[in-house]
């Protein structure tokens, strides 16, 4: 069932059920020089973070099918 596995996780990575999901800053942070003061809501794009290899690890598959 890893094969199963893998080929979900690809699915909800290249079509995910939302495009976005909203997070609440809990602390004062500097995101690449602008200030996100506490308490703010920042939006993720995952949409745009599954197209990035540099935001998830790509997986490389050997299949081996057994026929009869």
């Amino acid at each position: 069932m890893p094969y199963l596995d893998n080929v979900i996780k690809e699915s909800m990575r290249l079509r995910p059920t939302s495009l976005a999901i909203p997070r609440t800053a809990i602390v004062d942070h500097i995101v690449e020089g602008w200030k996100v003061p506490k308490g703010s809501i920042v939006t993720m794009n995952i949409y745009e973070m599954g197209r990035d290899p540099g935001t998830h690890q790509i997986l490389t598959y050997n299949l081996q099918v057994a026929r009869s």
